[in-house]
């Protein structure tokens, strides 16, 4: 109020100056000073006024500003503060010229929010992701420009908004969605640190979509984010269990030999398409792991594991034997090897390890379960260890009869006096003869069937014992009658409760026909010479072969290429070594045990090369049964008056016979007097 008085005292009438007791010239130019004084004194007011009304207005939009955005990370406030500000996002976009200023009656143009009242909460084009925590954002994009510009200078937004990133997720029309991203999402310590440390950079890129969308794409097994339409990549598919919720997971879990991740592929990809070797090879170099392999796939699903560990790069020992050290009366010590396993503790129906496959998994045989066997592999590939350790299993088991044919006597000879039935002889026809006694022993179980109503025997005990033939070297018996019994063997003895185990350095059609071939559950290969030795036992694994086969670098001794009942997906493993010398000390053992079924190996009052007759035919068998010659058939021939049973159950068949041996012979042609003694 005094300001205002004082401006009208000196807004008065000269009059008043004088009236004052001053010069007339002197109160005019002292007026003219004051009414100047006052003026600038109220321009600083007003403008005092204005400034504080300013930052009153700032304060308030500052503060509504945190209020606002105080759910977002620090670094992403001030960039949605811009873009909430007309005069700052409009600095914004035209210094990226995606917009331009108003001027000279243009109002301009530039991206701006929009809100929606239908989003669920409704939003004023802006809000939290809350599964990443990112900021999305609703743009309406004007004329002259498309969600494609956004998409071009998405790095050009990012550093003029002072973040981490910035993409388009989705777009229509002139409509779109924009991410703005403080910084790459975090693991919590605790939980990476539970598996390998070679893994952690994997599973950070895995975990977050940004960079799994780069990495995908990268590799051309998905597609990013565009302005037309939203990313398409592999992502993990969480598990979740109920009943325990100790195994549910985020799609991660660990393993031996590292991780195994459950993704779900995108449209218009497959899990096959993580089969390509080019492609797996990149990605475990883009991920930084030794490698990475498809374990399985269903649908869209696939199991993919990154292989930190390699579990087949060491020697694992036999878990049959440990090593120990005898010290001789001469003071010399030796080391020997003694059983683990009792003799007689175990039984054919019980699953043994053989060894352990590239995954970590224990790679198992069960002689009851399974039927026939064969493995395969060149001079010093591990061939004899696998088979050697076949045997002593089998041996140990207390419902098992176990037969050795080998016609060079290294396999045989660690066994020779515990074995059932031993034969080192080179002539087929003593191998046939074992042939014989088996097929004697099995078709003496044909009375069992009516009593147990079953059509296989397959629950064994000490009474009803499982008979393991084993046979080595098996090319080097090449005569046509070995090779017929040999696959009437095959045929035959398995429902009767028989199981062939035969091992090669190379097998083909002839020593490996169909008919053996066909019945085989389980197989082994080892290094080979080509692939086209492989390829007869295992057809149409490529990858395999060449692995194989490979002379440049060739697998280790005792690495297999395996596919057994237990694990029907062929896979690399490596068989658990078990010493030529711990063989020896096993038979040792086994003896001590239940004693010898026949004299040393080599001793001259004893035939060395076929012994059919140590061991009792447990079967029990009341009379001699033959079997008709013709190999599809299993019947037994009936005995005449004589008391001698002929060779066939029917003429018919004998017929048959004849004509498969001759086959020049037209059909209608009858057999010629002398002729039968071809057969």
């Amino acid at each position: 109020m005094a300001y205002r008085d004082g401006l009208t005292m000196l807004l008065a009438a000269p009059e008043t100056h004088q009236a004052a007791s001053l010069p007339g010239w002197v109160g005019a130019t002292v007026a003219g000073a004051g009414v100047v004084t006052v003026i600038a004194v109220g321009a600083l007011w007003m403008k005092g006024r204005a400034a504080a009304a300013d930052a009153r207005a700032i304060t308030t939009r500052e503060t509504t500003q945190r209020e606002r955005f105080a759910e977002f990370h620090p670094r992403l406030r001030p960039a949605l503060a811009r873009l909430t500000d007309d005069w700052q996002a409009c600095q914004l976009w035209t210094s990226l010229k995606l917009g331009r200023e108003p001027r000279d009656g243009d109002l301009g143009a530039w991206p701006v929010l929009l809100p929606s009242d239908q989003a669920d909460p409704p939003d004023d084009g802006i809000w939290r992701d809350l599964r990443s925590g990112d900021a999305r954002v609703r743009l309406q994009v004007p004329e002259g420009w498309s969600p494609q510009d956004l998409v071009n200078k998405a790095g050009d937004i990012a550093s003029a908004m002072d973040v981490r990133g910035v993409r388009v997720i989705a777009a229509d029309g002139n409509q779109l969605v924009l991410e703005i991203r403080a910084e790459a999402p975090r693991i919590d310590p605790q939980t990476l640190k539970k598996y390998p440390e070679r893994v952690h950079i994997a599973l950070t890129r895995l975990r977050d979509p940004w960079d799994a969308a780069d990495l995908w794409a990268e590799l051309k097994l998905g597609r990013k984010p565009s302005a037309h339409e939203p990313a398409s990549v592999p992502t993990l598919v969480p598990h979740t269990d109920p009943a325990d919720p100790t195994k549910n997971d985020d799609g991660i879990t660990q393993n031996d030999v590292g991780v195994r991740l459950r993704l779900r592929m995108p449209d218009g990809w497959s899990p096959h398409d993580l089969e390509d070797e080019k492609k797996s090879k990149n990605l475990a170099s883009a991920l930084d792991v030794p490698a990475v392999q498809l374990i399985e796939s269903d649908g869209n699903k696939a199991l993919l594991e990154l292989r930190v560990f390699d579990p087949i790069a060491e020697v694992a020992t036999s878990e049959l034997v440990k090593q120990v050290q005898i010290k001789s009366l001469n003071g010399e010590t030796r080391t020997k090897y003694e059983l683990l396993v009792p003799v007689g503790s175990l039984s054919c129906h019980d699953d043994f390890r053989l060894g352990q496959s590239e995954y970590g998994d224990r790679m198992t045989l069960n002689f009851a379960r399974d039927v026939h066997r064969a493995i395969q592999g060149a001079t010093r590939s591990g061939k004899s260890v696998t088979f050697n350790t076949m045997i002593a299993y089998s041996l140990l088991m207390r419902d098992t009869v176990t037969v050795i044919i080998d016609p060079n006597g290294a396999t045989v000879a660690p066994f020779w006096e515990c074995a059932d039935y031993v034969c080192d002889s080179e002539d087929p026809e003593d191998a046939i003869k074992v042939f014989d006694i088996v097929l004697k022993a099995m078709y003496a179980r044909k009375k069992m069937f009516p009593a147990m109503r079953e059509a296989a025997i397959t629950r064994f005990s000490p009474q009803l014992p499982l008979w393991n033939i084993f046979i080595d070297e098996n090319s080097h018996y090449d005569t046509l009658d070995y090779k017929r019994k040999l696959a009437k063997v095959a045929k035959q003895v398995a429902k009767f409760g028989g199981r062939l185990n035969i091992a090669d350095q190379k097998m083909n059609v002839d020593n490996l026909p169909g008919t053996v071939k066909v019945n085989l559950s389980d197989i082994l290969c080892h290094r080979v010479q080509s692939r086209h030795d492989f390829d007869h036992v295992l057809p149409g694994l490529p990858t395999f072969a060449a692995m194989a086969a490979n002379s440049e670098r060739p697998m280790a001794q005792g690495v297999a290429i395996a596919r057994l009942a237990s694990h029907e997906r062929p896979v690399r493993m490596r068989v658990d070594y078990l010493a030529a010398k711990a063989c020896y000390d096993i038979g040792d053992q086994i003896i001590e045990a239940r004693g010898a079924k026949r004299p040393p190996m080599g001793t001259d009052d004893f035939d060395t090369e076929t012994d059919t007759t140590a061991a009792e035919d447990i079967t029990d068998l009341d009379e001699d049964v033959v079997i008709c010659l013709l190999p599809e058939c299993d019947e037994p021939v009936e005995k005449p008056h004589t008391g001698r049973p002929g060779k066939y159950c029917s003429n018919k068949h004998k017929l048959k016979h004849w004509r498969q041996l001759n086959p020049k012979k037209k059909p209608g042609d009858n057999i010629e007097p002398g002729e039968e003694k071809a057969i």
